[in-house]
């Protein structure tokens, strides 16, 4: 479970990224929404943690993968990113539960073949 803003798998990501100069955008949410409310009714104080997102975007403006991890996404349990875009998600458009190397993989092979 993610305690205490430990984002393990969201930080490796972030500095994958970085490392292979892949444009991407990082939104840390702290603000207090009607979703953190839902979440401070569940789980208590623990709900007030901040909300990570990662967003890539293609050359045309499209967002084709981005991943989360906040107090109660899929996978937070075990610190890992949820993802439900396009490239991210199961066959079935599914969400899908990933670490922050398979979700490099994902966005690392659409830059590759976007930039070849």
């Amino acid at each position: 479970m993610i305690m205490n803003g430990q984002f393990g798998e969201m930080k490796k990501l972030i500095k994958m990224l970085l490392e292979a100069k892949i444009p991407f955008q990082h939104i840390v949410q702290y603000a207090y929404t009607e979703f953190m409310a839902d979440n401070i009714k569940m789980f208590g104080e623990a709900g007030k943690y901040m909300r990570n997102q990662i967003n890539y975007y293609r050359a045309d403006g499209t967002r084709a993968f981005d991943c989360i991890l906040h107090y109660g996404s899929y996978g937070c349990e075990k610190g890992l990113l949820e993802s439900y875009s396009e490239l991210g998600a199961d066959e079935e458009g599914n969400p899908r539960v990933m670490t922050a190397e398979e979700a490099f993989e994902i966005i690392k092979k659409d830059w590759e073949n976007q930039n070849a």
